[in-house]
């Protein structure tokens, strides 16, 4: 196959960039191809085109590609057509002629014999065009092409896909309404119009009625109002509505916040309640995290939200039944489901109208114009209610009403809440309170949801055989609120021959019409009078026992149950899925049902796979437990052990046995099995015996069946049990800066449980652990992403030895071993069983123990065992109990903490005591940040800031009255401004790739030889005097003293500069002078900011 030679030949020489090679190669291998056999045969082209096309040769792989489908068309290969296609179609892409490539592969789905490759073809045109803005370049061309030949249907079809897909949804409803007429039985266009009459932007009417009174106005120069947190307001966890009416008179961003419940912003979006904001192309949004696992946001049509028009606004979370929902002037705009969890996060700051708490963002930029009637409620509205009464004041007892603002007065820079819970707020910045008129008008977007309901019945008429059709047109009745008509709509789908799995859907689309509680009887009525024709359907069937079973009818829930088991049996009888039969007896084993049938099809699914996977051994295993059959059982739970080779699939096999007790009530013979499990387990498998010996303390723990369940845990896995532990925490992890900063003395042989930290929440101290599950896995909880926290425990030797942890955490950990540091991790992610052994020796007598976790987000716990060095527990160890450790006399001489001393000082300032705050700061010696100026922000584009000297910066005086220009203007020094006060100069959060200078000055009152402690996040430069005497180059976390830099103060006063250039995410620095020990020097003068 010498042709394929040449070209890899020419691909290596591309590669390394040597082009007269490559035309060379090209040449012999053009050459070879002629006098190849293979020179006509399609499949042959297109593999040598492949070749180029991989190593970025593009115009031979356009040539061969080219030739290769002459090839195919001539032999009428439409099968390898397709294929041709998409490589070529690739080839004019990644050379980026777009259009021809757009054109390649609207052949390749015109070629195309299935819908599989006609879809990715498609799919690709749509990026295609996208990204090269072709949609807007092809409309003027379009409409001259469709004026000329109003007929031309193609024609017509692009230019409405043009319109739709750069959101001009009328002009794209009035093309599609014109194939519609030309071809009015094809359902597409029905269906596609039904879409987009749902799109269109709201035509209103005026109904004559004006409203008056006074808004807040905000002039989004950091104004807003900010609420005091209550109880009724924190409370608020899995459902809400929120709601307003808004008069925007400038977009100064992209985002702009109207109610904004969340904390500060970190990683991944996963701390907000709910926010609902506005965007500068007028669409309205909400957002919330759903149960800490996720950021979930729903977004309306552009141009819903206009300037200086008054809209309402609301959005709708309901974690119980999985949806978020966006309305605009009464009528629903967007809908989505909420990640399946129940319930979103319970954030700590309080609500804002306005404004982010997020700091120093320009694309947060607080709201401009006027705010009124802002309403927060407890539970979802309907779009009926909040359309019912948004154009009303309320009495403000309504049920659900949490927090209703009508910003009717003001009273010292206060607002009241007119609901009973007294959720007052205080306005800030420039907000104020100013009178209104507001006409009301009536919206015709009913009108368009009328439409839509036409095009779906029409798209029904000529296609009857697609459920899709069905389902859009009940759910438009469901948005319109009548559910009747919605029911109408899935029995006339259940009344079309359609597929018994679209009949199923049409009986849970019912079902979910009636889902409330108390509605019970009224689905049952209507199931049973569906059950004579739908007798087949399991999905009923499972539905009505169910709902029997909730009211209590036993027996009707067992005939119901019965004809569900007759319908799946049938329907598995000959079926060859192993996945399938298991996954039967594994819903019958969950609901409790027919336990026998269950082993059965367990068995069945086991014979099929017995030496594949775990699984299908511990699903037979569940069943055998149902059936009293524990010998069997513990049999198929050893040949599942016997199969599993990863760490990931032992655990989840140990977690799918501590749920399996739920199948019988014979607890005792169960943990017999259980002891029976421990004892055929190899002593030599270290791992699994401990996994499975936890998994017993779980046991006894729950169900009391031990005596000493602490002892237990110890003696049998070698875990430190939970209970003799002490813990502190939580502190600030933001940005996994925990993990390199100490927040409290770490090198330590002596822990004082009396003092007390201001963690992430307010003051904190030593405590007893909470988490008591003696399972061997220390869970510091849910709901705490970004936080970090310390545990404590003391351990007693008989004698000296060597020993090992094994220890993991999730995220990053370490651990300190009688003061010395003897392991760290920085890895973020997931827990696993005894991931690092740590050797280590232990002295005689009491060994103390530390250990701090940070976590990112989700889980956040950690796994320590103590074992000889082939992982057997150590069982004479022993340890103290936290009592013991709590009552423990605080050291003679505490050791200095500068983080501790830090947050005392910031927490006294957050307090109202600035005296105190002051006193601690001079105990740190920083210069903490009423000291500086600051100047910025400067370009830092790919890293230019760090070397380009936007000031002069090799100069001791500083002129702070001199002007500069920057990317976002002149700009000048100012007094910097924090109202945190724990020494780290905050210069912003996400203001990625920008430079800021940071000023002040320092008196002596003599010549001496200080050092300067600096850490910066990120790069940066230290000048004294005009002299440099620090450089980072590197991307870093800022940690206090991350670098000492020894310098000599001149008597009188000194000038320092600083350059801090950032990446991304955070950026700032904190710098204090100390003696060469690390200590303050209490006689020098701190310049301060507003005397410079």
């Amino acid at each position: 196959d010498n042709v394929r030679s040449f070209y890899y030949a020419a691909a290596a020489y591309h590669k390394s960039d040597q082009p007269d090679k490559v035309e060379e190669v090209l040449k012999e291998a053009k050459n070879a191809l002629v006098s190849s056999n293979k020179r006509g045969n399609e499949s042959f082209l297109g593999a040598l085109a492949t070749i180029c096309l991989n190593n970025e040769m593009l115009d031979t792989a356009i040539k061969l590609a080219n030739e290769a489908i002459t090839e195919a068309v001539k032999s009428d290969n439409s099968w390898e057509l397709e294929y041709l296609y998409g490589i070529l179609g690739r080839s004019y892409l990644n050379a980026k002629r777009y259009e021809k490539a757009y054109d390649t592969y609207q052949k390749m789905a015109d070629a195309a014999d299935g819908s599989y490759m006609r879809d990715q073809a498609e799919t690709e045109m749509d990026k295609i065009a996208v990204t090269a803005n072709l949609y807007q370049k092809w409309i003027p061309a379009l409409l001259k092409k469709v004026e000329e030949n109003p007929n031309d249907s193609n024609a017509i079809l692009k230019l409405a896909k043009s319109y739709e897909k750069t959101n001009k949804f009328t002009q794209a409803v009035e093309q599609y309404e014109q194939l519609s007429a030309l071809e009015p039985e094809n359902t597409q266009w029905h269906k596609k119009l039904g879409d987009l009459y749902q799109n269109l932007p709201t035509e209103i009417r005026e109904t004559g009625e004006l409203i008056q009174g006074t808004a807040l106005t905000l002039s989004g120069n950091g104004s807003f109002v900010e609420m005091a947190d209550s109880e009724s307001l924190d409370s608020i966890t899995d459902q809400v509505t929120v709601s307003a009416w808004i008069k925007p008179t400038e977009f100064p961003n992209n985002y702009i916040r109207i109610i904004f419940r969340s904390d500060e912003q970190k990683q991944n979006y996963r701390q907000r309640s709910y926010i609902l904001a506005i965007r500068s192309d007028g669409k309205l949004k909400i957002a919330s995290s759903p149960k800490d696992e996720g950021y979930a946001s729903l977004y309306s049509p552009p141009g819903l939200i206009k300037l200086n028009t008054w809209t309402h606004i609301a959005g709708v979370i309901d974690a119980k039944k999985d949806y978020m929902k966006l309305f605009v002037n009464g009528y629903e705009f967007g809908h989505r489901h909420f990640n399946g969890e129940d319930r979103f996060v319970k954030c700590s700051l309080p609500l804002r109208i306005g404004v982010t708490h997020i700091k120093d963002q320009v694309q947060n930029t607080s709201f401009i114009g006027q705010i009124d009637e802002v309403r927060v409620w407890n539970k979802p509205r309907t779009e009926a209610e909040i359309r019912g009464d948004m154009n009303k004041q309320l009495n403000g007892d309504e049920p659900g009403l949490v927090g209703y603002w009508k910003f009717d007065a003001e009273l010292e820079g206060n607002i009241f809440d007119s609901s009973p819970n007294n959720n007052d707020g205080k306005l800030f910045g420039d907000a104020k309170l100013e009178r209104y008129a507001r006409k009301v008008f009536d919206s015709t977007i009913s009108d368009n949801l009328s439409k839509s309901i036409i095009a779906y019945q029409n798209a029904i008429e000529f296609d009857p055989t697609s459920y899709q059709n069905y389902d859009k047109l009940a759910k438009i009745y469901i948005k319109k609120g009548i559910t009747s008509e919605a029911e109408e709509v899935y029995r006339q789908a259940l009344n079309t021959p359609l597929t018994q799995g679209n009949h199923d859907n049409a009986i849970n689309g019912i079902c979910g019409l009636y889902s409330d509680e108390g509605q019970e009887n009224k689905l049952i009525a209507i199931l049973e009078e569906l059950k004579p024709m739908m007798k087949n359907s399991a999905v009923l069937h499972l539905q009505l026992g169910d709902l029997y079973t909730s009211i209590s009818e036993t027996d009707k829930a067992k005939q119901n149950y019965d004809q569900w088991l007759n319908i799946r049996m049938h329907a598995l009888g000959g079926t060859q899925s192993a996945r399938s039969l298991s996954y039967f007896a594994e819903t019958l084993l969950n609901k409790g049902l027919y336990p026998k049938t269950a082993l059965k099809f367990a068995k069945r699914a086991f014979q099929k796979n017995y030496n594949t996977s775990y699984e299908y051994c511990e699903i037979l295993g569940h069943a055998c437990i149902a059936n009293g059959l524990f010998d069997e059982a513990l049999n198929n739970y050893l040949h599942g052990l016997s199969l599993i080779s990863s760490k990931y699939s032992l655990s989840n096999f140990w977690e799918g046995i501590r749920e399996a007790i739920k199948h019988t009530d014979d607890e005792d013979r169960f943990f017999q099995m259980m002891d029976a499990m421990m004892d055929a387990i190899p002593t030599t498998n270290i791992g699994n015996r401990a996994h499975a010996y936890r998994l017993m303390t779980q046991y006894y723990s729950k169900y009391d069946k031990a005596k000493n369940v602490e002892n237990y845990l110890f003696s049998k896995t070698g875990f430190v049990p939970e209970t003799r532990w002490l813990t502190l925490g939580p502190f600030n992890n933001i940005d996994t800066m925990g993990h390199r900063n100490a927040f409290i003395p770490e090198e330590t042989t002596q822990i004082d449980t009396t003092a007390k930290y201001y963690g992430k929440h307010g003051l904190i101290n030593w405590k007893k652990s909470k988490y008591v599950q003696l399972d061997g896995h220390y869970n510091f909880g849910d709901n705490k992403n970004w936080s970090a926290a310390y545990v404590w425990a003391i351990v007693i030797s008989p004698d000296e030895r060597d020993i090992t942890f094994r220890f993991d955490s999730d995220d990053q950990g370490t651990i300190w071993l009688n003061g010395k540091q003897v392991f760290s991790h920085d890895r973020t992610g997931s827990i696993s069983f005894d991931r690092y052994s740590i050797p280590v020796t232990l002295k005689q007598g009491e060994n103390t123990i530390l250990i701090k976790t940070c976590n990112a987000k989700e889980t956040w716990g950690f796994y320590l065992r103590l074992t000889d060095n082939i992982g057997n527990p150590i069982k004479d160890l022993k340890f103290k109990t936290s009592d013991e450790l709590l009552n423990a006399p605080p050291p003679l001489k505490p050791k200095f903490n500068v983080m501790s001393v830090l947050g005392m000082a910031e927490y006294y300032n957050k307090n109202n005591m600035p005296e105190k705050a002051v006193e601690q700061m001079q105990l740190t010696g920083i210069i903490h940040e009423n000291a500086w100026m600051t100047l910025g922000p400067f370009d830092n584009t790919a890293g230019i800031g760090y070397n380009t000297a936007y000031i002069p910066e090799d100069t001791k005086p500083i002129d702070i009255t001199a002007k500069y220009e920057s990317a976002n203007g002149q700009i000048g020094w100012k007094q910097f401004a924090d109202d945190a006060f724990n020494g780290y100069i905050d210069l912003g959060r996400n203001l990625n790739w920008q430079v800021s200078y940071a000023w002040t000055t320092v008196t002596s009152p003599d010549e001496r030889e200080v050092q300067l402690r600096f850490g910066s996040d990120d790069q940066a430069k230290v000048w004294l005097n005009g002299k440099e005497v620090h450089a980072n180059p590197q991307f870093r976390w800022a940690v206090i003293d991350d670098n000492i830099i020894p310098v000599t103060l001149n008597a009188g006063k000194n000038t320092i500069l600083v350059k801090v250039c950032n990446e991304e995410l955070g950026w700032g620095f904190y710098l204090r002078i100390t003696d060469v020990d690390g200590k303050p020097l209490d006689n020098l003068k701190i310049g301060n900011a507003q005397n410079h």
